[in-house]
Formats: C-alpha cells, structure tokens, sequence
C-alpha cells in the first residue's frame, strides 16, 4: 500500500468496530509497513471498544467520515 501512495486507511467495522479475521491481518500488515490505519464504527451512534489500539488504534466515538476527516489532517501534519 505504501509503494502504491497510500497513506492511511479508515475502516468502518461492524459494532463497535471489530473486523474479520483476514481483514484484521491485512489491517495489521498494513500498519507495520507505515500506513495509519483506524478502526471506526460504522453505526451512526456507535463508539470503537475493545481491541488493542497500539496494534489498530480506535477512533472511539467518531464516525467513519469523522475519522477520516481526523485521519487526513493528521497526514497533512507530517513532514513529507
């Protein structure tokens, strides 16, 4: 993902924001090859619970759009 430009992922995980098991692996591939990725709920009232934020951070209670919109500013803060 990082040689195709990539440079952050959201996804929108069910509930409170678990993801399958393949998804998760290839989340957590993602990560350790430099990409910020977030986990976000996708229920309108829906916060991230659980997991381990170190390995894929939570958004906690944005949403999906919001975490993205957090997400991009935070890229557009680092050195390029």
């Amino acid at each position: 993902m990082v040689a195709q430009g990539i440079a952050g992922v959201v996804v929108a995980g069910t509930g409170n924001g678990t993801v399958g098991a393949g998804l998760h692996a290839a989340l957590c591939n993602a990560n350790a090859t430099g990409v910020r990725v977030v986990r976000a709920s996708r229920c309108a009232n829906g916060a991230v619970i659980g997991g381990d934020d170190a390995e894929l951070p939570g958004a906690g209670a944005l949403t999906a759009v919001q975490a993205r919109v957090e997400l991009i500013l935070r890229l557009l803060q680092q050195p390029v």
